[in-house]
């Protein structure tokens, strides 16, 4: 039984949580071969817990109109939705490149870097390919209390500056009038 329970346990080790041990043997070791079932057991729904949250905040992300990028500690993407990449025109993958490389405009960059080292939550209006973007950038606590990552979120604002353009001219033609 000893063997059968090495054996198992390497598979299990491996990531094979589906493998179960033999209850065989004296008591200890069937206890023993109880035990581990149970940890693979519930290691196996623990993760699937985290894949099917994980998969669900993927779907959110998606969902959303506005433009959203993750950063990690370095600054560099870590995640984008498919908002933003359209926003930006690309279908390419964003991972690891910095905001600069993305978007060339250095205030993003060093918004980025100002809320990395633990400045406050801080709002850039910025234009890209012809759209006014308002960009809120946000740190993302860790457990620790440190910054773990920061989140940019991107609202296209082009149609509202349009309008509240068309305004101001339209008020200052009557005015001339």
């Amino acid at each position: 039984p000893l063997h059968e329970i090495a054996a198992a346990s390497r598979k299990l080790a491996s990531g094979d949580l589906d493998q179960r041990l033999p209850i065989t043997g004296d008591e200890e070791i069937a206890v023993l071969g109880t035990s581990l079932n149970t940890m693979a057991q519930n290691l196996s729904r623990q993760i699937n817990e985290l894949s099917d949250g994980k998969q669900r905040l993927e779907h959110i992300l998606e969902a959303m109109r506005q433009g959203v990028m993750v950063l990690d500690r370095s600054g560099r993407v870590t995640l984008t939705n498919s908002s933003l990449r359209k926003i930006i025109d690309t279908e390419r993958d964003l991972t690891g490149r910095t905001p600069l490389e993305i978007f060339r405009r250095p205030e993003l960059e060093k918004a980025v870097h100002n809320v990395l080292r633990g400045g406050a939550t801080q709002a850039l209006e910025i234009t890209v390919n012809a759209q006014i973007l308002q960009t809120n950038i946000a740190p993302v606590p860790s457990l620790s209390g440190g910054i773990e990552s920061v989140v940019v979120v991107f609202h296209d604002l082009t149609d509202i500056r349009r309008t509240e353009r068309m305004r101001r001219d339209f008020v200052a033609n009557v005015s001339h009038e």
